[in-house]
């Protein structure tokens, strides 16, 4: 096996392993900084990406959250949620696994086989969600095919039960899983909603309800627009815990009439809820977000709150795209929201940016009006833009970190399935980056190609090698390397 010896060139790529940063130049705006940490994607870190354990089968890996574990720094996670499929013999199984990555440094530090009663957790995409909760506390979810049981077809068609979407808690030290509650709509919701199916949900609160309640959402892909809700009160315990949320409390589930842009029947395609955190867990608002919907947000009788209706200018490029998430800084409301996948750039000034966030503040009130850009990220070339065969899900989680100083900081991650994923600062001007990401800069040499040239320095195919010494050249850096 030939071995290729770094000389020169050694030293460089030691050093700039995830190191390297998208190359955009973001504005200072209202005394607020925006940059980015790390970056492993299509367009600016190919080399990083492509190693995640994860890319073994990419579009498997469709969700992904910050998880806050414990006090420090280092205790912040980014995790993603796994479902490889695994041959064994003539029997192909989906298997749940959480790939774990350094929030700081964009690295991947140990995959989790998720198992229950010891045994590995399997079935269609069964790690399809992952999140965790205001507490620290783990959880994943896998994809229902069908809420509803029935016999018969069209105007036929009878509704003999409900299947349950069930949610796991994991233990992040050992992977084994308890059950948080196999959600199933009682028999007084079959004549107010649909049979469908479930892609993704949404968890806030405390999913162990020792330390505060929880509330469960999800928007179902049907032939109708049904919104599932359920909530359970800090300390509750048995069968009767988890309560109707819907529908002002009467049911749990309802079907949605109102959209943006008006008109849609259905949520279509993968949609995504995103509750809204507030100090109570209510569950009373919350964003939906469908295959040809914007992202909007509703209260639990299905009326729209707020929608791109009163900011048509500032809505996202694709509707087929969906992703949405809140947070605050500086006393200042804020919304990142997906712009647009593969299909159609977003394109100002040329930019033609692809599966890209826009991080907005919100008008007066919390409200969509008055809402104005703040940054587009990646603002250079976006994550990728290479297909994902359909998961339309766009992974937007952040996370508040206080530096030395007392200064509050806001750190946003986008991930975006088989196209990248990328963690960027928001903070004010002066905030201490935490220990373990200060150090890095932009270095716009490791996204370029390594070149190899002979001793006479004619360029030679880099997988055609033969032993002897080479010059290289690597972006504006060269070196020497020795091929045994």
């Amino acid at each position: 096996m030939k071995k290729i010896l770094l000389l020169a060139t050694m030293a460089l790529a030691a050093s700039s392993a995830f190191a390297v940063t998208d190359g955009a130049t973001y504005e200072t705006i209202d005394g607020l900084e925006c940059k980015n940490l790390w970056i492993a994607d299509r367009f600016h870190n190919n080399y990083d990406f492509a190693r995640y354990s994860f890319m073994e089968m990419g579009t498997r890996a469709r969700t992904a959250c910050i998880a806050k574990l414990g006090e420090t720094n280092e205790d912040i996670k980014i995790l993603v949620g796994w479902s490889p499929t695994i041959t064994e013999g003539e029997t192909s199984n989906d298997y749940a696994k959480i790939v774990v990555i350094n929030f700081l440094t964009g690295k991947e530090e140990r995959v989790i086989q998720c198992t229950y009663e010891g045994k590995p957790i399997t079935g269609l995409l069964c790690a399809n969600q992952i999140g965790c909760d205001s507490f620290g506390h783990v959880w994943i979810a896998g994809l229902l095919s069908s809420t509803l049981k029935t016999t018969g077809e069209g105007a036929a068609a009878q509704v003999t039960g409900a299947n349950a979407h069930r949610v796991y808690q994991v233990n992040m030290e050992t992977g084994e899983c308890t059950i948080v509650n196999d959600f199933a709509l009682g028999e007084d919701d079959y004549s107010v909603t649909n049979a469908g199916r479930i892609d993704y949900c949404s968890l806030v609160g405390d999913i162990t309800l020792q330390e505060a309640p929880c509330v469960y959402m999800a928007a179902i892909n049907g032939t109708a627009a049904p919104v599932y809700g359920f909530r359970a009160e800090q300390g509750a315990t048995g069968a009767e815990a988890w309560q109707p949320l819907m529908n002002d409390g009467s049911y749990y589930a309802q079907n949605f009439t109102e959209t943006y842009p008006e008109g849609q029947a259905s949520w279509s395609y993968a949609p995504t809820a995103a509750i809204v955190k507030d100090e109570d867990f209510s569950g009373q608002l919350f964003y939906i977000d469908g295959f040809t919907t914007c992202p909007t947000l509703y209260n639990t009788t299905g009326g729209i709150v707020e929608s791109f209706a009163n900011a048509p200018d500032m809505a996202p490029t694709e509707v087929g795209t969906n992703g949405v998430a809140e947070f605050s800084i500086d006393n200042k409301d804020f919304v990142v929201y997906s712009l647009n996948q593969y299909a159609k750039g977003y394109d100002p000034d040329g930019k033609n940016l692809f599966c890209a966030a826009r991080i907005a503040q919100l008008g007066e009130g919390q409200t969509f009006e008055g809402m104005k850009e703040m940054w587009v990220i990646p603002g250079n070339k976006g994550l990728g833009d290479t297909s994902d065969g359909g998961t339309r899900y766009h992974a937007l989680d952040a996370v508040h970190i206080t530096d030395p100083n007392g200064m509050d900081g806001v750190f946003v991650l986008t991930f975006k399935c088989y196209n990248g994923l990328a963690v960027y600062q928001v903070a004010p001007k002066g905030y201490q980056t935490p220990q373990g990401v200060s150090d890095i800069t932009v270095n716009e040499d490791a996204n370029a190609p390594v070149q190899y040239f002979n001793l006479n320095g004619v360029e030679v195919n880099a997988n055609n090698l033969t032993p002897g010494i080479y010059l290289t050249r690597q972006g504006s850096k060269g070196g020497k390397v020795i091929v045994k």
